[in-house]
């Protein structure tokens, strides 16, 4: 199947929203709508283009102003040709780094708590999105060290209150994995946006969609999705970002590309920076 790159005109809509694809069944753009669905899942073999998707979702986000972290688990190199876009402040490829990452975004959490309650009137915060690309290999892999079983519980403790807790002060997650059972099942419940692209079985199909109707072979950035707004899950064709393909770089629409990012970021998340620099305000 030929790759959909995206329009630009796509991201003319709703200041809220994401293009994700294509929805081959009523042939409308399928987009995420942060409001109603704060975190997205998607769950892919090898090869069949979650780690693209995700890039794509990163260009969507760079394009609307807003603030972007990655933690590149899968060990591909899809989120490491982010770190020099505009907006993204982090991606982390190495166990400590994203602990240390997960940390600080524990800090920029309780900062906007804190404000929020501090002054209910303030206007709503720069969203921050947080990009886990295979999020199965932390569960595999992540402090198996038994000697570590403290760090272990705080980094998912951490997780865990980032996907409960900040979608009421615009920090939403976007994350990959292999298989849908090595999400957590705590954090998968939360992840109301949900793809799969690539081959799907049964068993996915009813984990993901509760239908094992939905699913088999599928080529690669193809699949189904199930978003709130839809009455059904769809046939789905994900778009790929100007440029994507080519060296990965992203050709940025120069009417849509804010000319200077404002973080509004309570927290230094640049890992470059040592040590902790606390609040930037």
């Amino acid at each position: 199947m030929t790759p959909l790159t995206l329009p630009l005109a796509s991201l003319m809509g709703s200041e809220k929203t994401v293009p994700l694809g294509h929805d081959v069944d009523s042939g409308t753009d399928v987009h995420w709508d942060l409001a109603t669905s704060p975190h997205l899942m998607t769950i892919a073999p090898s090869g069949a283009g979650s780690s693209m998707l995700l890039r794509m979702i990163a260009f969507g986000v760079t394009q609307r102003g807003w603030d972007i972290v990655g933690i590149a688990a899968s060990g591909l190199p899809g989120l490491q040709l982010l770190e020099n876009w505009p907006g993204v402040h982090a991606v982390t490829t190495t166990g400590d780094g994203h602990a240390e990452l997960v940390h600080r975004l524990g800090h920029e959490l309780r900062h906007r708590y804190a404000d929020m309650q501090q002054d209910p009137g303030l206007p709503k915060l720069t969203p921050l999105v947080v990009l886990v690309d295979g999020i199965h290999m932390l569960t595999r892999t992540m402090f198996q060290d038994q000697t570590k079983s403290r760090e272990r519980a705080e980094f998912w403790n951490s997780l865990w209150q980032l996907v409960h807790l900040g979608r009421s002060v615009g920090i939403h997650v976007a994350l990959s994995s292999c298989d849908h059972e090595l999400v957590p099942s705590d954090i998968r419940a939360q992840m109301t946006t949900r793809i799969a692209l690539g081959s799907c079985d049964r068993t996915t199909a009813t984990g993901l969609f509760d239908d094992s109707r939905y699913g088999g072979p599928a080529d690669r950035g193809t699949g189904w999705i199930s978003i709130p707004t839809l009455s059904s899950v769809r046939t789905f064709q994900g778009f790929v970002m100007p440029g994507d393909g080519t060296e990965g770089e992203a050709e940025f629409g120069q009417d849509l590309r804010p000319a200077s990012v404002q973080p509004g970021l309570y927290t230094n998340l640049d890992l470059r920076e040592t040590p902790y620099a606390g609040s930037a305000r």
